[in-house]
Parts: C-alpha cells; sequence; structure tokens
C-alpha cells in the first residue's frame, strides 16, 4: 500500500496541475502545475515514510543505492 501511494498521490496531484494549466491562462497555470506536483510528491513521500513498513523502506532504500 506504501509505494502504491507513494505513486498514485503525485500522479493525481498532476493531473489536478495538468487541468490548471490547461484552464489558467500564462504563467498562473505553470506555477498552478509545478506548484501542485511538488506538494503531490511531498504528500506522497510522507505517505511512503508514514504507511511503509522496515521491509518496504529497507527495499526501496536498497533500489536506490542499486540503481545508481
Amino acid at each position: 500500500m506504501a509505494h502504491f501511494l507513494n505513486f498514485f498521490v503525485p500522479l493525481g496531484f498532476g493531473v489536478l496541475g495538468l487541468w490548471a494549466f490547461i484552464s489558467w491562462p500564462g504563467a498562473a497555470g505553470i506555477a498552478a502545475f509545478v506548484g501542485l506536483f511538488l506538494i503531490g510528491s511531498m504528500i506522497g513521500s510522507r505517505l511512503f515514510k508514514r504507511y511503509a513498513t522496515l521491509d518496504q523502506v529497507k527495499q526501496d532504500l536498497r533500489h536506490r543505492v542499486d540503481t545508481q
């Protein structure tokens, strides 16, 4: 569930940001898109930290180290 939240919460905020980008004119739409995506990313990360088990956190960190 933690990985689900970490993926779909920023995706949902990104969709809201895309809607704002399309419906609001000029720089306001761009700022709304960037701001909503960043807020969604932070919320997704915090939800992952809150709901992830210790094994999921270790697996996530191991995956990050191995891919670099």
